[in-house]
């Protein structure tokens, strides 16, 4: 068995992974006998913002979250940056997970420890660095994006192999119509 990161789970989602799989990790966890509890948000770059942080922030103190708590992060980019930032200064920071369900957050913002919010006339203005403990990433995620989704995903992967590896980018090349 692993050794849990905290005595309660703080799942934060946006509103349309909230229906699709937000419920179901609640259910899961609270089935294995785990403090859970599902913290969401509307949908879209439009709440990555200071409000919205401090709604998530109030939700968890009314709820008695404290320093032995951990987020999970549910989504994309926009919810990585959220509950990110928002384990990066709740109680003086607090672990969290990412959960990935794109292919850009999968290979991109999961993983650099970058979170922010946006500013009135600033995209990721105010943030900080907060490395995820762990990333947790399923690939059956993918199976439900559009396929514009894919692609934004697949031209950073693109990007990595053209800037470190030259094989890889060719073994892209061969494979492009396979792996979309």
């Amino acid at each position: 068995k692993i050794k849990p990161l905290a005595n309660a789970y703080a799942i934060i989602t946006d509103s349309n992974l909230e229906k699709a799989y937000g419920k179901k990790l609640l259910k899961n966890l609270q089935n294995e006998d785990v403090h859970a509890h599902l913290f969401s948000f509307p949908a879209g770059e439009k709440s990555k913002s200071r409000k919205t942080k401090e709604r998530m922030e109030n939700a968890m103190l009314n709820l008695g979250f404290g320093r032995d708590s951990c987020i999970i992060a549910l989504g994309g980019g926009v919810v990585g940056d959220l509950a990110g930032f928002v384990a990066a200064t709740y109680m003086r920071g607090i672990p969290y997970i990412q959960v990935p369900t794109t292919l850009l957050a999968m290979v991109d913002s999961s993983i650099g420890g970058k979170v922010a919010v946006d500013v009135k006339n600033a995209k990721n203005a105010v943030g900080a660095f907060h490395h995820p403990k762990k990333v947790l990433i399923d690939l059956d995620f993918l199976k439900t994006l559009p396929k514009k989704d894919l692609s934004g995903g697949l031209a950073e992967v693109i990007k990595h192999a053209l800037i470190k590896d030259k094989n890889f980018f060719h073994f892209l090349e061969k494979n492009i119509s396979r792996i979309l």
